[in-house]
């Protein structure tokens, strides 16, 4: 490859980088009105008050996307019982279940905008042995570098240890869990987890700072 061709290569890029960056600002700028609504739960900025829910500021832009059509899915009879990511939570079906792929988007993008919660202090917790299976995807420090999978560093405590067990225990245990959350990859890292492997994990990633 030549040294020309290789600038070219590099500028393109670079204008496709600001191309999706002005895409995104016109989105979050869209989605700072319809955020109103999420308000109450997850905090207007996206940080939450309440440790069974989570922070969405400094989230994924694409995970986050992804779980809330999941969340619209649920509501709609067409879906397979059996569909590889099922998500299933009483007021987030119903907030979603009206919501167009814009909203959604919209939604996404100012969310991932803002700045994220770190605890105030770095976390004490002993890196758990399990700890190791995560970080492939989640990253050494709860940051993920693929934009599909959560970041966790500075998440809800409590929330990470909800949805680890809606992992663990959705389509095992009908009826004992009211919350629904299946992926293949996460269905499987957690069935191995008993409940402290569980609180161990969670207050190791939701200690890590966020940024």
């Amino acid at each position: 490859m030549t040294p020309g061709f290789t600038l070219i290569l590099r500028v393109l890029a670079a204008l496709l980088t600001a191309a999706a960056g002005q895409a995104n600002a016109a989105e979050a700028a869209k989605g700072s009105a319809r955020a109103e609504l999420c308000a109450p739960c997850h905090g207007v900025s996206g940080v939450s008050r309440f440790a069974e829910i989570p922070h969405l500021a400094g989230q994924q832009r694409d995970y986050l996307i992804a779980e809330m059509k999941a969340f619209r899915r649920a509501t709609d009879p067409r879906t397979p019982t059996r569909h590889w990511n099922r998500r299933r939570e009483a007021i987030m079906d119903h907030q979603l279940s009206t919501m167009s792929d814009a909203d959604i988007e919209n939604l996404a993008a100012y969310f991932a905008a803002q700045a994220c919660a770190s605890p105030t202090a770095a976390g004490t917790a002993a890196t758990p042995k399990l700890a190791q299976r995560c970080v492939s995807c989640h990253g050494e420090d709860g940051r993920s570098r693929t934009v599909t999978v959560p970041h966790l560093a500075g998440q809800r405590q409590r929330y990470l240890e909800n949805q680890l067990r809606a992992f663990r225990d959705s389509g095992h245990k009908p009826g004992a869990e009211p919350r629904v959350r299946t992926d293949p990859i996460m269905g499987r890292q957690s069935v191995i987890l008993d409940d402290a492997d569980i609180t161990a994990l969670a207050a190791y990633f939701a200690g890590r700072r966020c940024r």
